[in-house]
């Protein structure tokens, strides 16, 4: 798999995790969820910044992982990925770097607006008296 893609997919797989659990999870184990996703990233941001030997498996999975951290060193001026120059492809990363700040947004202002709407209802069944 080339970098470009990796460097595609992995975030987007990382991204559409965390919008689906914060649509669909109870705050509780919401919670431990992003609590877990933030202690991989911490993981894999120190393995790829130690200096001290490490097994080859273990360098290679933080690599794979490394676009969950939005590290796109390979991006460099001059490079191409096929036939899509350096503009297209840094263009492209900002572009999806940015849907997916919208949709993580929009998915947490609805879970918002039906918790909102779900403790509303609540409350007026509790004030509701029944004779």
């Amino acid at each position: 798999i080339s970098d470009v893609l990796k460097a595609v997919i992995v975030p987007l797989v990382f991204f559409g995790v965390v919008t689906f659990a914060i649509g669909v999870m109870e705050e509780s184990r919401l919670d431990g969820f992003v609590s877990l996703l933030v202690s991989m990233q911490q993981l894999i941001h120190i393995t790829l910044n130690l200096r001290v030997y490490l097994p080859e498996d273990i360098n290679a999975l933080a690599q794979a992982l490394s676009p969950i951290l939005f590290n796109y060193n390979f991006i460099r001026p001059g490079c191409t990925a096929g036939s899509i120059t350096f503009p297209t492809v840094f263009g492209g990363y900002l572009l999806m770097i940015v849907a997916l700040l919208f949709l993580f947004s929009i998915t947490a202002y609805l879970r918002s607006y039906v918790l909102f709407r779900k403790t509303d209802i609540k409350t007026q069944d509790n004030n509701h008296t029944y004779t």
